[in-house]
């Protein structure tokens, strides 16, 4: 089962994206899509390549492989 860390538990400010980014913002990088929903054609999507590098050589991570790079 997976865990569910809410704002709450996590001891932030349900209101402020900073907060959350200062908490989270180094684990999710390239993860997470910030956007205006007021704005026409939001949100938009790029396609990434998730990559690790181990023993000086490159490689996909595919199913669920840690990633080392997000290109």
């Amino acid at each position: 089962m997976e865990a569910t860390l809410t704002p709450a538990k996590a001891f932030l400010d349900m209101d402020s994206t900073m907060a959350f980014l200062a908490r989270y913002g180094r684990d999710i990088a390239g993860a997470l899509k910030i956007w205006d929903p007021t704005a026409a054609g939001e949100p938009r999507t790029q396609p990434k390549l998730v990559l690790a590098r181990e023993n000086n050589q490159w490689g996909q991570a595919v199913d669920g492989f840690a990633s080392t790079h997000i290109i």
